[in-house]
């Protein structure tokens, strides 16, 4: 059977370069389990970082933006000295998408945000988002989040009244600060006492 959309450069670069097969290939593209690195006007052709967990690694799937056929596959290597470097987060996104695959409700799509409570001059208790951000700057880890730099930033702000020191959106009338709220999801939330 003869698999169409792929060339037979590629076809010979996914065997030499790869542990996928063609069908796991066009299972990729069909199932958009990639991340696009984009494209230059003019070329008509469109670079797709691809992460292969049989392989451990990156791979870049270089596609003719006209008809849609794989022309070549390039280690990540010589996509980064052809065409330059592929950022952590791409390399996060492809590999996440290759293992929980792409849809609204996966944590690649989520949010963390940070809901601040307080009591404000006038003595009224309230709460406030004071900062909002991607899941995946966090390598989708909760854990990662709660040790971060970020995290540790917003807190010092709040205990030393620093506000400059915080990429956060604090209220200027804090009286008192009670607590943090995490969300993490809808139904995926945790305290911190301030």
């Amino acid at each position: 059977m003869k698999l169409t959309g792929i060339t037979n450069h590629a076809k010979q670069r996914i065997s030499e370069r790869s542990t996928l097969n063609l069908y796991e290939i066009v299972d990729v593209i069909n199932a958009q389990l990639f991340e696009i690195l984009g494209s230059k006007p003019g070329i008509n052709k469109t670079h797709l970082l691809i992460y292969s967990v049989p392989d451990n690694a990156w791979f870049v799937l270089v596609r003719d933006s006209l008809n849609g056929d794989v022309l070549t596959l390039l280690t990540e290597a010589y996509h980064v000295r052809l065409f330059g470097q592929i950022s952590d987060q791409q390399k996060i996104r492809a590999r996440y998408i290759a293992t929980h695959g792409f849809g609204e409700n996966n944590e690649i799509n989520k949010k963390i945000s940070l809901f601040l409570g307080y009591v404000d001059v006038s003595g009224k208790s309230k709460t406030k988002r004071i900062w909002r951000g991607h899941y995946e700057d966090f390598q989708f880890s909760r854990e990662a989040f709660l040790y971060s730099s970020e995290l540790q930033k917003i807190m010092n702000a709040l205990r030393t009244g620093k506000k400059s020191s915080a990429h956060a959106e604090l209220p200027d009338n804090i009286e008192t600060c009670s607590y943090l709220k995490v969300m993490f999801s809808d139904n995926d939330s945790m305290i911190i006492d301030l």
